[in-house]
């Protein structure tokens, strides 16, 4: 009997919860030194709209967008000095267009294509910007 009370407890705050306490607006987080750490946007409990993840020193680290729970169009992630480290593109939550990743001197470090999730081509550059290898799968 003790079993049965304990589930239907657990079901009634999971339902409260689920029901009563569905975020919506945007979820901040912060480090020890006050600074923001992360800002999500929801709706519904869902990820929807901007969220953005800072490195320590209060820069932007990730952004991206969110639509019902999925990412779509194009993610940035940055080195700490607040440089473009990273750009992907989504769609549907898959990767699919191009990926591309900077050398801190800002110069292309690699180029991916992606279609549908699934990596199609690569190139890698080295630091002074010059095609190093070129790649089709």
């Amino acid at each position: 009997m003790k079993f049965s009370h304990y589930f239907f407890s657990v079901l009634m705050i999971f339902l409260v919860n689920t029901i009563y306490c569905t975020q919506n607006g945007i979820e901040r987080d912060y480090y020890k030194n006050g600074k923001l750490r992360k800002a999500i946007s929801y709706e519904n409990g869902i990820k929807n709209g901007p969220a953005k993840i800072f490195h320590k020193n209060g820069k932007v680290k990730l952004e991206w967008t969110f639509i019902s729970g999925k990412v779509e169009g194009v993610s940035k992630e940055y080195f700490k000095d607040g440089k473009l480290r990273l750009t992907k593109e989504y769609v549907n939550g898959v990767h699919h267009g191009v990926h591309t990743s900077y050398y801190k001197n800002g110069n292309k470090y690699y180029e991916e294509f992606y279609k549908k999730g699934k990596l199609k081509s690569r190139k890698i550059y080295n630091k002074q910007g010059g095609l190093e290898n070129e790649r089709e799968y």
